[in-house]
């Protein structure tokens, strides 16, 4: 992809070049509203992790968590996700951090405490997450597999539990 290419993409995203880092945001916010709504817990999630990146104050988020981007909106924001972990702009250790993220919030809204099931339709949504990031995470073992305490201990952590 070129660098015109990509450019064309952030605009599409309404985004600057500047403000990538608010894109690694936008897994989580593709699971939280794979069921069709967004529940408080995710909303939560969404933000503390927001937070702790300093981008809770981002009209980008705030307008993903009030109105659900579109089937055409998360294709392309895969595209610039994968594009910058091509690039290096994104380093692999971040984007599994992303999907440890990801997971965390499909677990703040179901099973008891948030901490027991995943919803099929979020179970979906990482899958295609994973599905599309682990070219660029040199690897990543499936993170519906054999990461799954790990994603609990995360969202522990990340919601306050612990």
């Amino acid at each position: 992809m070129t660098d015109d290419e990509l450019k064309i993409e952030f605009d599409a995203l309404g985004l600057s070049l500047e403000d990538y880092r608010v894109v690694m945001l936008l897994p989580l916010v593709h699971v939280a509203w794979s069921d069709g709504s967004l529940h408080a817990g995710e909303r939560r999630v969404i933000l503390r992790v927001a937070e702790a990146q300093g981008l809770a104050d981002s009209d980008t988020l705030q307008r993903w968590l009030a109105d659900s981007p579109d089937s055409e909106f998360w294709e392309r924001g895969k595209t610039v996700l994968r594009e910058l972990g091509r690039r290096k702009r994104i380093e692999p250790d971040e984007l599994k951090r992303v999907l440890d993220q990801a997971e965390a919030v499909a677990r703040a809204a179901g099973g008891l405490f948030g901490m027991m099931s995943i919803e099929a339709r979020e179970r979906a949504a990482l899958k295609e997450i994973s599905g599309a990031l682990s070219a660029e995470t040199n690897g990543l073992r499936n993170i519906l597999g054999s990461r799954r305490g790990h994603a609990a201990v995360e969202y522990s952590l990340l919601v306050g539990l612990v």
